[in-house]
């Protein structure tokens, strides 16, 4: 509507009442701006943008902080980003990345389910704030709990179609759920064969897993076991020190 007719004030201020709901109200300002310099008479503009200008102070002075934290953290004092960022939610709580930045800090520091609450708190704030959604992805995946971050990036997805970063995390998530349903299919049936007796089958079964994720602890410790019971003591030794 503003693109439309820039000089309507009823849509400004109905964007003005939404900011302020969605507890972002700086947001508004640049659009009230745009009208009060259009119609320096609009007493109602005039009058809200007075009232929103301790809170723009508030966004600036959030922006600032958020900017130290980042230098912070590139410095690796993970204490003096926290106390900067955790200002910055404070001065201004509708920072969207103030709280983004935050995550990323407490993550970084060792703090997972704090961080998970800051990029969540984030998404609410914004759920079209691709960082947060990509950064909680990326932190389930490094917990081996991928599933979970399906959510945020198709809720970002829906949000912005076109975000082409975002559709490639997701391809990328997607495949690497596949296969880790895959390996644990693998483990599934090894463990089968081995309450059957099948020894042979079992080693089969661990072998493919460690195939698709040569990495993993679990699928060599069970082959080592394994191939302890058909007596093969070396391989087996060699399987458990991995």
């Amino acid at each position: 509507a503003l693109e439309l007719d820039p000089k309507f004030a009823d849509s400004a201020m109905n964007l003005a009442e939404i900011f302020q709901e969605i507890q972002q109200p700086a947001n508004a300002i640049p659009y009230l701006q745009t009208l009060l310099d259009m119609d320096p008479d609009n007493r109602e503009v005039s009058t809200l943008l007075e009232k929103l200008a301790p809170i723009q102070r508030a966004a600036d002075e959030a922006a600032d902080l958020t900017e130290s934290g980042r230098e912070a953290v590139k410095q690796k004092d993970y204490n003096r980003a926290l106390r900067a960022l955790i200002k910055a939610t404070q001065v201004y709580p509708g920072f969207v990345p103030a709280w983004n930045d935050l995550g990323v800090c407490l993550y970084q520091s060792g703090q997972r389910e704090a961080a998970l609450e800051a990029f969540n708190k984030a998404l609410c704030l914004d759920p079209t704030f691709a960082d947060s959604a990509l950064n909680m992805a990326s932190l389930y995946a490094n917990a081996n709990c991928h599933a979970k971050g399906v959510a945020p990036l198709q809720r970002a997805l829906t949000e912005d179609p076109e975000n082409k970063e975002v559709q490639e995390a997701l391809y990328r998530l997607t495949a690497e759920i596949k296969q880790s349903n895959k390996l644990e299919r693998h483990i599934f049936n090894g463990r089968e064969h081995m309450r059957k007796g099948d020894l042979p089958g079992a080693i089969q079964e661990y072998r493919k897993a460690i195939s698709i994720k040569p990495g993993c602890h679990i699928a060599h410790n069970d082959l080592g076991v394994a191939l302890w019971s058909c007596q093969q003591v070396n391989e087996s030794i060699d399987s458990l020190k991995r």
